[in-house]
């Protein structure tokens, strides 16, 4: 997964046409498909990392979903234990 992700920052397939930011959508799934393959360690570097690339009005709403998806995913997993 981090291959993939990688390749696709390096080569700006998620940005958006309108203002070259990151494209919200794009960057929620990626948040969502990480947590669900409990990949928690991986997600919080790639938000970390990448957050600076989205719109400045939408930032730390896109910085405080993926964090409680992180947590609420990972609270779960350690449930189901």
């Amino acid at each position: 997964m981090s291959e993939i992700s990688l390749y696709v920052f390096e080569n700006s397939l998620l940005m958006n046409d309108k203002g070259g930011y990151l494209n919200p959508n794009v960057f929620n799934q990626l948040v969502s498909t990480a947590c669900s393959l409990k990949k928690f360690e991986w997600v919080k570097h790639f938000i970390k990392d990448n957050i600076e690339k989205s719109s400045p009005e939408y930032r730390d709403k896109f910085y405080n979903f993926a964090f409680c998806h992180i947590m609420n995913q990972n609270t779960l997993t350690n449930f189901i234990r």
